[in-house]
């Protein structure tokens, strides 16, 4: 089954080649800790109903065509528009259907499976953009009747355009495979996964990274920085700068894995954000990811895709007719 990448932040009008299988049901053993809910994973199936894999590795929005559907070997002059539902890491995914294709968010694996791994769960993680697997997400193709999940046409109001949207920037590090030892600074390393196990970057004392915010909206709200890093089994003093300004200076003892959340009182187009050990040569982390959260102005759309998650329901959005290659989604 072909799989189109209409709009993606970094190749536009991709074809994937995917691939494709049925599901006729799944046992399983491993459990999953899901709040007061222990799952084995496999409660989205249903026994006896097909499924179709295909797999994604990029953001985007993707469309499945009906010519596709049908090289395929599904039977779409069977099935209604209304019974189609797609799933992802058990959850179901909303679509835009038509007569002519099936249209919907997909998204790389990143860790959010990975999570159920630790005791502790996301904290644990070193860094949760970034799985200890594979980059790829597996998405399920179904059908059967019922009320499934549907992206609905909102016809904005009269009101003023909303002016700016929320926007992510991420400095996501994998170069190196962190497992922290235990036992006292020894070689020593178990087999569960303990805080702070994951990807990064290498060892060091300082993190120092650039940052870039265009389009900075400076009517909104203030922007929020977040950070995840693991120490070694040493004494630490660590400061945390953004552009020369402390944020926080950080005391403690040992191996840890910590998050860092702040409201940024400022912010330009180019940010440097600093993590340093002052406690000597031994004062030394593993950074796992930094993400940046601002309010972004329409001036400019980045070309891709944006979430516009911080609206509110029906408000509208006024941009160039020049800017025809991306797409926005709630």
């Amino acid at each position: 089954m072909r799989v189109t990448l209409i709009a993606n932040p970094i190749r536009m009008w991709r074809v994937i080649g995917l691939l494709t299988t049925v599901l006729t049901g799944l046992t399983g053993h491993a459990q999953i800790i899901n709040g007061q809910d222990t799952l084995l994973g496999n409660e989205w199936i249903v026994p006896g109903q097909p499924y179709f894999m295909f797999k994604i590795s990029e953001d985007g929005v993707y469309r499945i065509y009906r010519d596709d559907l049908l090289a395929a070997g599904i039977p779409v002059t069977s099935i209604s528009v209304d019974n189609y539902q797609l799933m992802h890491n058990g959850s179901e995914v909303p679509l835009r259907v038509t007569g002519d294709f099936l249209e919907f968010i997909g998204q790389q694996n990143r860790g959010e499976i990975d999570r159920y791994l630790y005791a502790g769960g996301e904290q644990d993680q070193l860094n949760p953009y970034y799985s200890l697997y594979t980059d790829t997400s597996a998405y399920y193709l179904t059908w059967s009747e019922g009320v499934h999940r549907r992206y609905t046409l909102t016809r904005a109001s009269a009101g003023e355009p909303a002016t700016w949207f929320w926007q992510d920037v991420r400095l996501s590090f994998h170069t190196t495979h962190v497992k922290p030892y235990e036992l006292n600074n020894t070689s020593v390393k178990f087999a569960h996964y303990v805080p702070g196990e994951g990807y990064g970057a290498s060892l060091r004392v300082t993190s120092s990274y650039t940052v870039e915010t265009p389009d900075l909206y400076t009517g909104g709200p203030d922007p929020v920085l977040d950070a995840g890093f693991v120490t070694r089994d040493e004494d630490h003093r660590i400061l945390v700068q953004w552009n020369g300004m402390p944020l926080d200076t950080l005391h403690f003892n040992g191996l840890e894995s910590r998050r860092l959340h702040y409201l940024l009182p400022s912010a330009k187009a180019r940010n440097n954000i600093r993590i340093q050990g002052l406690a000597g040569n031994l004062d030394r982390h593993y950074l796992g990811f930094v993400n940046v959260r601002y309010p972004r102005a329409f001036t400019r759309l980045p070309e891709g895709w944006i979430r516009l998650d911080s609206f509110s329901n029906a408000q509208s959005v006024a941009v160039d007719s020049l800017q025809s290659r991306w797409a926005a989604w709630n």
